[in-house]
């Protein structure tokens, strides 16, 4: 199965059929993918594929900022040994593979940012986050000039326990995404519509 573009209708028994189940526990995941906010539920027209808009975005890049500042004004980051997320890539994280690396390192280190704050809810939360700006993450590098050196840059701040120009950093990195929410959203229109 591929993935269907934003607002496509998901229709029950085309799925039951297409992996051969019956049709309850096609509804019973749909209903609580609903519930999660993954699936669109329009009462009496049945469930929809989401679709992603520059103003969910914009909130999601704003509720990660809160997260991360949050766990940092409580835990100052210290400065780690051994070998640290800025030196997983050998420099600049990749964008390589539509992005999927870099992805990959932004939410490692937002992870690990956010538990620095040890409020176990919030680190849920913003894993949470992660997984509905994922596709985001993917196309941020072909974007948002810099990315990839400006998330390095991040990483070493915080591996350096560099708290007060860390959280200037941070606050920047999320308000350039902030900003280019709409070139965000075309872009993964646009790759989808190539798919």
């Amino acid at each position: 199965m591929g993935e269907a573009p934003g607002g496509s209708a998901l229709r029950i028994t085309d799925l039951a059929q297409q992996l051969d189940l019956s049709p309850t526990p096609i509804r019973e995941a749909l209903a609580r993918l609903a519930g999660e906010g993954l699936v669109d539920e329009r009462r009496g027209e049945g469930y929809f594929t989401w679709r992603m808009e520059a103003a969910d975005l914009v909130e999601w890049y704003q509720l990660s900022a809160i997260y991360v500042q949050a766990a940092l004004a409580v835990s100052a980051p210290v400065a780690l040994n051994g070998r640290g997320l800025a030196d997983m890539f050998d420099g600049a994280p990749p964008a390589s593979a539509g992005g999927v690396v870099y992805a990959t390192y932004v939410e490692a280190l937002v992870d690990r940012m956010t538990a620095t704050g040890g409020n176990r809810t919030m680190r849920v939360l913003q894993a949470r986050l992660a997984d509905l700006l994922s596709p985001a993450r993917r196309v941020e590098p072909l974007v948002i000039s810099g990315a990839c050196e400006e998330i390095l840059d991040i990483a070493r701040r915080f591996e350096a326990g560099e708290h007060e120009v860390l959280t200037t950093a941070v606050a920047q990195f999320y308000a350039r995404r902030r900003q280019a929410a709409h070139k965000v959203i075309a872009c993964l229109r646009h790759s989808r519509a190539l798919d």
